[in-house]
């Protein structure tokens, strides 16, 4: 399936449209939606705006524009949709590296996740040999983590975020909790996030991708 079909896919379901019923909006049969929704066809440019107008989603999101997305829900992204990846340096202050995404590179998220996701990739071996340099991670900021997560998190003082898994400790007050930050790699340190240590999760890992290295 590929990503304007996936799109086509998510937004008809959540529009609560058959397929039929957007093939008359379109103009076109339901067998020529579902070869679109399949990836097995392509929509022209006059079909997908069309089905843009019958969906209510902007023509730019359903042909996978970066900066677009579904207006009567801007606070999901559907599957397939377009996630920056920015680095951890950036990720101890998300909003400003938020504000710089449009030349950012990007992923295709495989899940419905929420609209401010971002990824990163991995670039040293504290996390081995669960995650490997190279490897690319989506993490959600929205997303509470639960005893044993992937976190990206930053403590203050340190100059860049890093991923650890999160293990909670006592419960702090005022709705914050203490943790443990720690790395699989024993040769790295675990870090706190505590009164005398303060710090926050930025997000949790949602998904993580792992690439052939061709030059082994």
């Amino acid at each position: 399936m590929n990503g304007i079909g996936i799109r086509l896919k998510d937004c008809r379901a959540r529009a609560r449209m058959t397929q039929q019923e957007l093939a008359d909006r379109c103009g076109v049969s339901r067998a020529a939606v579902a070869q679109w929704e399949l990836g097995i066809t392509h929509p022209s440019t006059d079909h997908v705006i069309k089905a843009g107008a019958a969906l209510n989603v902007d023509t730019g999101f359903l042909l996978g524009s970066p900066h677009s997305l579904a207006p009567n829900d801007p606070s999901l992204t559907l599957a397939g949709q377009q996630i920056p990846i920015i680095d951890l340096v950036e990720a101890r202050d998300l909003p400003k590296a938020v504000a710089r995404l449009p030349g950012a590179d990007i992923l295709i998220a495989d899940a419905r996740v929420n609209a401010s996701c971002f990824a990163f990739v991995i670039a040293d071996r504290s996390m081995a040999p669960e995650f490997q340099p190279g490897d690319r991670v989506i993490v959600d900021p929205e997303a509470d983590p639960k005893p044993g997560d992937f976190v990206v998190a930053h403590v203050q003082g340190d100059s860049e975020a890093v991923l650890r898994k999160f293990r909670p400790r006592a419960t702090a007050g005022a709705g914050k909790q203490d943790c443990e930050l720690a790395p699989i790699n024993p040769d790295w340190p675990t870090t706190y996030i505590k009164a005398e240590s303060p710090g926050e999760i930025i997000g949790t890992v949602v998904e993580r991708r792992r690439y052939r290295d061709p030059s082994k």
